[in-house]
């Protein structure tokens, strides 16, 4: 579940960017911001990258959002309540406002997946691939991105032969978190 999850997460997390892009622009500071950070970004060795900004988030925030947080709200509260609120908190933690919806959402299922899997590790997998695919994407070659249709740069919306395949693969991996049973401690 978490590979497929973590796997086609990002494409998902694209889309919802780019339909919230479209509807209510990001300011001319945050664009030009995000284009610094990439650029520097593109510039730095990938091993560095891919451990600075997926794996060590990965399992920094985990550890915290549904190791600390998460299962201290468990101790008073339902599941549902426990995992929105966990992942409110980790989609405010993020800091970018006009993210905070679509990284609230990944919380959900992040935190969904460590309670029915009584388990962060998945959820480190989980993370680390879908920060991981974010950051080599921004490697690819503008041919390999014409290849994969993606004519706008990482940034755009993804084409529906592409972004309908991470959909069925992310429902999958919902529907095998869904089919967990969540066992007693």
């Amino acid at each position: 579940a978490a590979i497929l999850l973590g796997g086609s997460s990002w494409a998902i997390a694209q889309q919802f960017i780019a339909l919230q892009t479209r509807i209510v622009p990001a300011s001319e500071a945050m664009t030009q911001a995000f284009k610094l950070i990439e650029t520097q970004l593109v510039s730095a060795p990938l091993w560095q990258v891919l451990l600075l900004l997926a794996i060590v988030p990965a399992v920094a925030e985990e550890l915290f959002f549904r190791g600390f947080v998460l299962s201290g709200l468990s101790q008073g509260l339902s599941k549902w309540p426990a995992i929105l609120t966990a992942a409110l908190t980790f989609g405010i933690y993020h800091f970018i406002l006009d993210r905070v919806p679509v990284t609230a959402l990944l919380g959900i299922c992040l935190a969904w997946l460590c309670w029915q899997s009584r388990s962060i590790l998945p959820c480190v997998l989980f993370h680390a691939l879908h920060n991981g695919l974010l950051m080599g994407l921004d490697r690819l070659s503008p041919g390999t991105l014409r290849w994969l249709g993606v004519s706008d740069g990482v940034g755009g919306f993804l084409p529906a032969g592409v972004f309908g395949a991470a959909l069925l693969l992310f429902l999958a991996g919902l529907a095998i978190v869904g089919s967990m049973r969540r066992r007693a401690a």
